[in-house]
C-alpha cells in the first residue's frame, strides 16, 4: 500500500480579500496541490460571497488530505 491510496496532496494558502462592505477578511484554505495560482484566485472569487478584491494569496504549507 502507498500514500496515495489513502492521501491526496494538498497546499494550504492565507488568504485575505476585501469584500464590497469594505470588510477585509482572512482565512486559511486548503487545494489540491496541482492548482495553478489563478485557479485558486477564481476559486476564491466564485466560491464566496461579496468579494471585491483578492489583497492576499500565499502559499503557507503542503499537506495532505485524507481521501474519501
Amino acid at each position: 500500500m502507498t500514500i496515495e491510496q489513502y492521501w491526496n496532496d494538498v497546499t494550504i494558502y492565507y488568504v485575505v480579500f476585501q469584500t464590497h462592505s469594505d470588510f477585509e477578511i482572512s482565512k486559511t484554505l486548503v487545494f489540491p496541490t496541482e492548482w495553478s495560482h489563478e485557479k485558486v484566485k477564481v476559486s476564491i472569487s466564485n466560491c464566496f460571497n461579496n468579494v471585491k478584491k483578492i489583497l492576499v494569496i500565499e502559499e503557507d504549507a503542503e499537506g495532505l488530505a485524507l481521501k474519501l
